[in-house]
């Protein structure tokens, strides 16, 4: 039970730097106007399901791209124009 105490924080955490980035806060603000659109919209259901499957893939490559980001910054102290803060 501790152990799933602690992978909870580490979650929360992560999530909490996940929100200090500007392009998730934009990918969130850009899915709080497509899944009600989507709900409107007469489009099939399956068609649907694919959008919403693929926002959540960009959302979740975008959590792993910004963990890799701050790894990279922690590793090294060069900086760099391939590596973003």
């Amino acid at each position: 039970m501790k152990k799933f105490y602690q992978n909870l924080l580490n979650s929360i955490n992560g999530l909490k730097e996940a929100f200090k980035e500007h392009s998730f806060i934009f990918e969130l603000i850009g899915g709080l106007i497509l899944l009600p659109y989507l709900f409107i919209s007469n489009i099939d259901n399956q068609f649907k399901f694919i959008l919403i499957s693929v926002y959540f893939v960009l959302l979740a490559f975008e959590l792993l791209n910004t963990s890799i980001e701050k790894l990279c910054n922690k590793i090294t102290t060069i900086l760099s124009n391939y590596l973003s803060k």
